[in-house]
């Protein structure tokens, strides 16, 4: 973490997913998307950990984990440094110690160097590679660990809450403003300074914050009021009724990157980037805000756009979209391709939510089982007959017909799937269908009759496997 242990260092000379502030590095900057989504690995590995821990249990053990002794030595000297940190609901009010220009905290500017010093001595020592030797952490000892860890990214993260306007900041920049002289010089003869106090300057907002924040909120009423201040701020776009990558960047320096550079509006600065725009769509699922997602989808996802205004085949994506916030008005809400976009990956991953959910198979009784959990609204299913040619493989496809009420697609790249929705409701909400009974044809066309929402093993283990062409699902 950065000295005032908030945003995670960009020590590596990259920025993150916005490379677009390519000079934050050399600003000593720092960023909380990557410290939520490390505090995301750490529960993740917490979790996983007290899994292992159950098995080994369960088997008359106790897990252990083998590291190289120099990770051993590594991780010793940090869980000594992750003291209990103050709960994140008792944080003082972070408007008044954190979102200024003042030195960073004692306690946080402490744990940064002598974190630092343990991570330049772990380089230094491996910098040819491990001796060979090994050390055991038993398992409770590193659950502890990532108790630690996570309370001080948790920490990390509430100070990056803007209680002005209940938003995370992104970005920071960290300069040096009290230094000392080391005594020592560099091989060009340059003094050597060891920094003792850090300035601590948050840029203005960035959506891909909220989004990294929208994955870690605990609940869904926080999820909610994030989207609600979000609407509020100038991260979303009035006019387009989207949402912008960032806030106006004009007071800061051109230093910062070459987003700064561009015309508002135009390419990194302050556009629609589509790739974000649709990360924080696909969050919103995630976080269980359907209706919301719905509400934004309507404005934001390209089929639904005009193409008048969008300017191109709304069965493209694009890189950007020009925002209101730039001077050309005849072209506010076109579209711009300047190089691949990552959006395509983004909407693949809506449309997985949105037709089977995020977990289609599930353990039951240490079974594998097959219940998907679709998110589709009532107008996504067939109104009259449909006759589709649909593509199986490169070099394989047939023309199916589909009665009325259906909606289908192709999981796994080898099932056809087809819901049959006659009352066309929401499989969705508290007013939703739900699923009645499943039809699997084999490859060699045995038909199988399954009532309830679950496909238990071993059917489902050949569903993953590919071995079932076509699942009907049948919804009341």
């Amino acid at each position: 973490l950065d000295p005032h242990g908030v945003g995670l260092e960009m020590e590596a000379g990259k920025p993150g997913w916005y490379d677009a502030m390519n000079g934050l590095p050399g600003l000593f900057g720092s960023a909380t998307p990557e410290t939520m989504e490390l505090l995301r690995l750490v529960r993740f590995l917490d979790q996983a950990l007290t899994q292992l821990a159950t098995g080994a249990a369960s088997a008359g053990g106790q897990f252990a984990l083998a590291v190289p002794t120099e990770i051993y030595d590594f991780y010793q000297g940090l869980a000594q440094l992750l003291t209990a940190e103050v709960p994140a609901a008792d944080l003082p009010d972070r408007q008044s110690c954190l979102h200024t220009n003042r030195p960073a905290p004692v306690a946080a500017m402490k744990y940064w160097a002598a974190a630092s010093t343990l991570r330049e001595q772990y380089r230094e020592t491996v910098f040819f590679g491990f001796a060979g030797t090994e050390q055991k952490i038993a398992g409770t000892d590193l659950h502890a660990f990532f108790r630690k860890a996570a309370v001080k990214l948790e920490t990390a993260v509430a100070a990056a809450n803007n209680r002005e306007n209940g938003l995370f900041d992104t970005y920071y920049t960290n300069l040096p403003v009290e230094y000392r002289l080391t005594g020592e010089l560099s091989p060009d003869g340059l003094p050597y300074l060891e920094a003792t106090a850090f300035s601590h300057h948050p840029l203005p907002l960035f959506l891909e914050g909220q989004v990294r924040a929208l994955k870690i909120l605990d609940n869904r009423e926080a999820a909610q009021r994030l989207h609600e201040n979000i609407a509020r701020s100038p991260l979303y776009d009035q006019t387009l009724e989207m949402y912008r990558v960032n806030a106006d960047l004009s007071s800061e320096p051109f230093t910062i990157g070459r987003a700064r550079a561009f015309s508002p509006g135009w390419l990194e600065n302050g556009s629609i980037w589509l790739h974000m725009e649709y990360k924080y769509l696909l969050a919103l699922l995630q976080s269980g805000l359907i209706d919301e997602f719905y509400g934004a989808a309507q404005s934001t996802l390209i089929p639904y756009l005009n193409p008048e205004v969008y300017g191109r085949s709304i069965l493209e994506n694009s890189s950007f979209i020009l925002s209101s916030v730039n001077q050309d008005q005849d072209n506010h809400g076109r579209g711009y391709i300047a190089r691949l976009s990552g959006s395509t990956a983004e909407f693949l991953s809506i449309w997985a939510f949105l037709s089977f959910g995020a977990q289609p198979f599930r353990w039951e009784e240490t079974k594998l089982c097959f219940a998907p959990q679709p998110f589709l609204r009532s107008d996504f299913f067939t109104v009259e007959p449909q006759e589709v040619k649909f593509q199986f493989s490169p070099t394989h496809s047939e023309t199916l017909n589909f009665p009325a009420n259906t909606y289908a697609y192709r999981f796994l790249g080898a099932s056809l799937v087809v819901y049959h929705n006659p009352k066309r409701g929401d499989t969705f909400g508290p007013c939703r269908v739900n699923i009645q009974g499943f039809r699997l044809r084999t490859a060699e066309g045995k038909v199988i009759e399954l009532e309830g929402g679950i496909v238990p093993s071993p059917l489902a283990e050949e569903i993953r496997a590919g071995m079932i062409p076509r699942i009907d699902v049948f919804f009341a």
